[in-house]
């Protein structure tokens, strides 16, 4: 599922919502099929807390919806706590990959003073989003599910989940 949602934002830069819609219905059959009240409600936390947390990232344009939906997957698939790994994982592997694209295009400097005051105008009570500050977005924005699906891969590795 992850590996398909990659492939997709990598085409389109959007992770279809029928994918998602398809990966929330797997998680909840296969918690169905625990036959546990406990496991359903296990897994519909786990489902709920990403797509909260991430709200609140969403709402500024720090990440996309469809990547915070494919985390929520994640996250009935294999836990919250791996879930974070995942996360912190992901966000070490897109900062790098956006760190090399700001060398490369040369504007590291611009982008970095728009971020100084992003957090300045954050500090002043004023709710800004950060994707409309004035900066070159086409070609430093990075589909953020290669980096989500790359942590998935690291931590099955890790766990053996």
């Amino acid at each position: 599922m992850v590996t398909i949602a990659m492939i997709s934002d990598l085409r389109s830069r959007k992770i279809s919502n029928r994918l998602i819609l398809c990966g929330y219905a797997i998680c909840l059959v296969k918690a169905v099929g625990s036959f546990s009240p406990a496991t359903v409600l296990e897994v519909l936390w786990n489902l709920s807390v990403p797509v909260i947390i991430g709200y609140f990232l969403y709402l500024p344009g720090v990440i996309g919806a469809g990547d915070i939906k494919l985390l929520s997957i994640i996250s009935g698939f294999i836990g919250l706590y791996q879930t974070g790994i995942v996360a912190l994982i992901a966000l070490l592997i897109g900062g790098i990959w956006s760190l090399i694209l700001l060398l490369q295009n040369r504007v590291l400097e611009k982008n970095m003073f728009a971020g100084i005051c992003y957090i300045w105008e954050l500090m002043q009570g004023n709710m800004i989003r950060y994707r409309d500050l004035p900066v070159e977005r086409e070609q430093l924005t990075i589909p953020f599910s290669v980096c989500i699906a790359l942590a998935v891969y690291a931590v099955v590795v890790i766990y053996g989940r």
